[in-house]
C-alpha cells in the first residue's frame, strides 16, 4: 500500500529541493487535471519556473493557501 501524503505535508521539502536546483518527482492522486494525469498513473516534475512555455503546468498557490 503507498502512502499518500498532501501537498501541504511536502511543501516545505518541495520548495527547499526548488529553490536549490533540485527536482521534486511525486505521482498525483485524484481526477481534477484528468486527462491530463491519470489518478496514480503519471509522474510528476517540479522545477523552478524560469522561462515557462506552452505544455508547462504551473504550481501556484493562491492567498487562501489552497493550490492550482
Amino acid at each position: 500500500m503507498e502512502k499518500v501524503i498532501t501537498l501541504d505535508l511536502i511543501m516545505p521539502s518541495l520548495i527547499e529541493a526548488i529553490e536549490n536546483g533540485r527536482e521534486f518527482k511525486f505521482t498525483p492522486n485524484g481526477n481534477s487535471m484528468y486527462p491530463v494525469f491519470k489518478d496514480g498513473k503519471n509522474e510528476v516534475v517540479l522545477t523552478k519556473a524560469e522561462n515557462l512555455k506552452i505544455g508547462d503546468i504551473p504550481l501556484c498557490r493562491k492567498p487562501n493557501g489552497s493550490y492550482v
